[in-house]
């Protein structure tokens, strides 16, 4: 049995791990890092939110969504501070500005 919560326990700091690189990755790719929490709040409430037990493999969605609006917030004031990674999130989003006006231009041909 202590192999069980040991187990849970690894999956859970390897989900938040997961979390966590998907924010940065979210963040590389020009796209609302905060938008990971407003999700996990919701299927908090859907789901009726439990704390989460001893074997489950996953961090509850509230504690997720806990987690990722922390993550969020301190990403947010290194991307704002960093000018380098500012003028990085500008030409991202040049790019991906661009990319959509071509992609209308083409199905309006």
């Amino acid at each position: 049995r202590l192999g069980t919560y040991v187990a849970a326990s690894f999956s859970r700091q390897n989900e938040s791990d997961a979390d966590e690189l998907g924010l940065l990755l979210t963040s590389l790719a020009c796209f609302d890092i905060k938008a990971g929490a407003l999700v996990h709040e919701k299927l908090s409430k859907l789901s009726g939110d439990h704390s989460t037990k001893l074997t489950d493999t996953h961090p509850s969605s509230m504690e997720r969504k806990i987690i990722l609006a922390e993550l969020a917030a301190v990403h947010e004031t290194d991307r704002v501070t960093n000018p380098a990674f500012s003028q990085y999130q500008r030409d991202c989003l040049n790019k991906r500005e661009a990319w959509a006006q071509s992609i209308f231009a083409v199905r309006k041909k």
